[in-house]
């Protein structure tokens, strides 16, 4: 079933900016006068999603499953230089190694030990996350090719 319906490539992009305008600052208008705390960030966050709900929205209607399935598949499917994967790489290690310099220099200069503690102790436990994550991604990249080297050897035995 085919469900493409062709439009000019203005009217798609006009209707996704329209939708996109009017769902987030819909959310945002409706939801922030009103939440605090907690529930604001969340409508802060729910009207930050409304491109991408957007997007998976009109390729449903327009492509259907097929769609919003080939949409969603470049999340995982990388095919970039290699440049960016350094720079994926180490956003974690330098964000953290900025919060916990900037703590410390509030700390020092400013006299401001709450913020100064809190960006000290955030970039800390962002070191904490990238080393776990560093490890867990070791061990899976090893156990990967203890597989792909057993592999390799039972076809040169059985070939």
């Amino acid at each position: 079933m085919e469900r493409h319906v062709d439009a000019p490539p203005w009217r798609t992009f006009g209707t996704y900016v329209l939708l996109v305008i009017g769902f987030s600052w819909s959310v945002w208008f409706a939801g922030l006068p009103r939440a605090t705390g907690t529930e604001r960030t969340l409508v802060v966050l729910l009207g930050a999603w409304g491109p991408t709900l957007v997007a998976v929205a009109l390729t449903a209607r327009r492509d259907g499953r097929p769609g919003v399935r080939s949409l969603l598949a470049g999340l995982v499917r990388w095919r970039v230089a290699a440049r960016w994967y350094a720079v994926a790489l180490m956003t974690v290690p330098v964000s953290a190694l900025l919060a916990a310099s900037v703590g410390v220099m509030f700390v020092a200069f400013q006299g401001e030990w709450e913020l100064g503690g809190q960006l000290t102790l955030a970039g800390l436990a962002l070191f904490g996350f990238g080393y776990y994550r560093y490890r867990q991604t070791k061990a899976v990249l090893a156990e990967k090719g203890e597989e792909e080297q057993g592999e390799s050897e039972g076809s040169d035995r059985n070939g």
